[in-house]
């Protein structure tokens, strides 16, 4: 049978918090994607015992077993942030080879495998597909070698009341200071540079390959500047986009999570499709009422540009002799959008001037940005005066 392959990110073990992983095993997958946060450990335990005790949880409860089952293994990934270990971290992170071999434990890699003995996750992987070729599946790693961001994110730092709020203000001020358009921060790393540069080189060479996914744990294309992303390093952005374009692989399309969301973008005639959401999405907090007002501010990259989702999600690729479709589904398993990846090489030509920057671009609704800082202000004004009660469950509207 032609595969069908799965991807999702963002699972938190928790009552509260309750699982789709069944919604996406009913489907009946040959493999699944992590694109990062696997699991998210205690806030109040960030060592390393945290941590293990996290990923062995998640890899024994009922939801994944059956996944692993129905699968019969298959299932590959990279980390982003939390499932790395800590809110927000690079390559400043403490214990690092202890926490990369009990994630590549949790996802069964075998003692041999190259990742077993050199620094960061990232990999390939081969997936057949119709007709006797493969999908080259290319994981990166945007955590183990990435800098510090360019005023350094206190999303991490333990016992600081709304942390992630304060980390995603800070960001939405670099942008509109425009002080972070010349950072030289890198994401990759020069090893993992050499490697994706290789890669990408052997993808578009091989005529084995029909399709190349790209997987990046934070958003390649976006233009919204409160989430981690690769538009608050320019300079790898430019670099990687433009890697992509000289080397032109074979039907491509970036996949990517951690947002919390869902979207489709485009740009230059680079596809990039995020699923974030497995157990809760960013309609779910106290704050959940700007999310589709700070998604509205920051289209730019999106296609077709009013298209979000703001409930739990997950995405499905399903390659066949002319292409891949790729679904983005609800956590009842209804699909939300949907595209096609056809198996050709996309143009090269590439102008860095034309593309939608996170920093530098300008708003094309000045409007709502406006509401949604005073929105976010008042919302923070709430929570420090009024208890907190839980959402009530509820289906969000795609606008």
């Amino acid at each position: 049978m032609p595969p069908l392959l799965a991807f999702g990110s963002c699972h938190r073990l928790s009552p509260d918090a309750p699982s789709i992983l069944p919604v996406v095993t009913n489907l009946q997958p040959s493999n699944f994607l992590w694109t990062g946060d696997a699991i998210y450990p205690p806030k109040d335990d960030p060592t390393v015992q945290g941590y293990d005790s996290s990923l062995k949880a998640m890899k024994n409860s009922p939801e994944y077993t059956d996944l692993l089952h129905v699968t019969s293994g298959n299932v590959e990934g990279t980390w982003d942030d939390h499932d790395y270990g800590v809110n927000d971290a690079g390559i400043n992170l403490p214990d690092k080879a202890e926490r990369q071999r009990l994630y590549l434990d949790f996802l069964g890699v075998p003692e041999g495998d190259d990742r077993r003995v050199r620094e960061g996750v990232y990999h390939a992987w081969n997936v057949d597909s119709p007709g006797g070729g493969v999908v080259r599946v290319l994981f990166l790693d945007t955590r183990t070698f990435r800098s510090t961001h360019f005023v350094p994110s206190v999303g991490g730092i333990k016992g600081l009341p709304l942390n992630a709020v304060i980390a995603s203000f800070t960001r939405l001020l670099v942008k509109l200071t425009g002080s972070g358009s010349r950072f030289t921060g890198d994401v990759l790393g020069q090893a993992q540079w050499d490697w994706i540069e290789k890669e990408l080189h052997l993808a578009a060479s091989t005529p084995a390959v029909q399709h190349t996914i790209l997987v990046s744990s934070i958003q390649l294309l976006t233009t919204n500047p409160l989430v981690e992303s690769w538009g608050h390093f320019p300079l790898s952005k430019r670099r990687l986009l433009t890697l992509i374009k000289s080397t032109r692989p074979p039907g491509l399309l970036v996949i990517s999570g951690d947002v919390h969301h869902a979207e489709i973008a485009e740009v230059q005639g680079i596809k990039e499709v995020t699923s974030s959401g497995l157990t809760h999405s960013c309609d779910g907090p106290w704050y959940g009422f700007v999310c589709p007002h700070m998604l509205s501010s920051f289209p730019l990259h999106r296609d077709p540009s009013d298209f979000y989702y703001t409930g739990k999600n997950f995405g499905v690729i399903d390659v066949d002799e002319g292409g891949m479709g790729v679904k983005i589904h609800d956590e009842w398993g209804g699909v939300l959008a949907e595209m096609r990846v056809g198996r050709g090489r996309m143009e090269e030509n590439f102008s860095w001037e034309e593309v939608p920057h996170t920093l530098t671009g300008e708003f094309s609704r000045p409007f709502a940005l406006i509401v949604v800082s005073l929105l976010s202000v008042l919302a923070l004004a709430v929570k420090l005066i009024v208890p907190t009660r839980k959402p009530r469950k509820r289906k969000s509207k795609i606008l």
